[in-house]
Formats: C-alpha cells, structure tokens, sequence
C-alpha cells in the first residue's frame, strides 16, 4: 500500500474471535455441538499421539491505525 511499517499502530488484536468481530453462525456452533454430543453415547476410541502433522484453523482480528 506503500506505507511505511513504522507508521502504523496496533489497536486492536482479537485471538479466535473473543470479540464480536468474527460472523455469529460460528457463536451457534458450540452449543449445537454440545446437544449433539449429549445425544450420543457410544465409546470414544482413546487418542492415538504419533509423530506427524497437524493443520489447525484460527482466526485473528486486528484494528491497525496509520499515522
């Protein structure tokens, strides 16, 4: 954008999407997953920790302020 790095601010900076930055279709995930989970009862395989790769998804927000 041809601004200098030294010229901007963090204002804000929001890890997951805490805030009410992020979509709210994500905010009724959780408590439709628990009912689910509570409806189902079967055995749960114990977790297997072998060497390998892991694609994890995160979400950051942040508010930068340009002098």
């Amino acid at each position: 954008m041809g601004r200098k790095v030294g010229d901007s601010v963090i204002e804000t900076i929001d890890f997951e999407g805490s805030g009410n930055y992020t979509q709210r279709e994500q905010a009724f995930a959780a408590p439709m997953a628990m009912r689910l989970k509570a409806a189902d009862t079967a055995e749960v395989a114990e977790p297997s920790f072998e060497p390998g790769e892991t694609t994890l998804q995160m979400q950051l927000v942040g508010k930068v302020r340009f002098k």
